[in-house]
């Protein structure tokens, strides 16, 4: 089997779920750019240069990157180099998405502004870990474990991923 195929056939379940509790959601699968990196490389002195992610959730109102996905290959062939390039791409793309949305809000409370979070999922190996980023302070930022479950999906696990959602 293929990371590709993989994706596929083991994310789904829980893209119904977000499906169900956001229906004005797009998501695009397999290597897809991601809008944010390209905006940051515009707006700052360092290039991150260009990323993509596994897999983008993206709100239909606005375009806006909701969630990003990454799969560290598949569950049997994982390898740490892999691991480690895909939790820094998914750490840059959420702090990029936050400064994009900062960037299009700039008269935001800092007060509010840290209540703000961005949502990523990494999967590695049969784990798959939801988190939440947010801004902690001045070039500081929280990165937060929200969910952990087991591949395939319980129902249990995918009710839990819908309460985190719908409580937000």
């Amino acid at each position: 089997m293929l990371e590709r195929s993989y994706i596929v056939e083991c994310l789904s379940p829980i893209l119904r779920a977000f499906r169900n509790a956001f229906p004005d959601i797009k998501d695009m699968w397999i290597e897809k750019d991601v809008r944010s990196i390209k905006e940051a490389n515009l707006i700052f002195t360092s290039n991150f240069g260009e990323r993509k992610a596994d897999l983008l959730i993206l709100r239909l109102s606005d375009a806006r990157e909701f969630l990003n996905v990454e799969v560290s290959g598949l569950p049997y062939k994982s390898k740490k180099k892999h691991t480690v390039g895909d939790v820094k791409k998914l750490l840059i793309m959420a702090i990029c998405s936050l400064c994009q949305l900062f960037g299009n809000n700039l008269d935001c409370n800092i007060e509010d502004a840290k209540n703000v979070k961005t949502y990523s999922i990494q999967v590695i190996g049969d784990r798959l870990t939801l988190f939440a980023i947010s801004l902690a302070g001045k070039r500081k930022y929280l990165t937060v474990e929200l969910a952990s479950c087991m591949i395939p999906f319980s129902f249990d696990a995918i009710t839990c991923c819908m309460r985190i959602f719908n409580s937000k």
